[in-house]
């Protein structure tokens, strides 16, 4: 799995992200190159302060724990095959469950949408 330049495209960085997302199983590497991935992501993007607080990267700078997918409606599974009740609820989609059946059976239909162009925001 190789990591999107940041100057990619919306739409080659959603079309990574459903590849994934469609995925059963993860090789080894494919495990690794997610987990180092989503930390270094979620570190320039988002809040590198939570990933501590979440415990997803160990005192080392290692993994910790990546979510994966849904166990169920109500679980999700990490990149290590450990499954987490989720206690994390309330926000927004969530609500639905995790993979919900109707909600995944309409991606294929609401991605053949196309919306215009947003502005860049810089």
């Amino acid at each position: 799995m190789n990591r999107l330049p940041s100057s990619a495209s919306a739409l080659a960085c959603s079309a990574h992200a459903l590849n994934l997302i469609e995925k059963r199983t993860l090789s080894h590497e494919e495990m690794k190159a997610l987990n180092r991935e989503v930390i270094d992501y979620f570190k320039e993007h988002v809040n590198p302060g939570f990933l501590e607080y979440r415990k997803s990267v160990t005192a080392g700078g290692d993994y910790g724990a990546v979510e994966w997918q849904a166990g169920s409606l109500n679980t999700l599974v990490n990149t290590q095959g450990q499954e987490f009740i989720d206690c994390l609820g309330g926000f927004g989609i969530f609500n639905v469950g995790h993979r919900n059946p109707v909600v995944v059976s309409r991606r294929p239909e609401s991605t053949r949408k196309t919306t215009p162009p947003q502005p860049r925001v810089t």
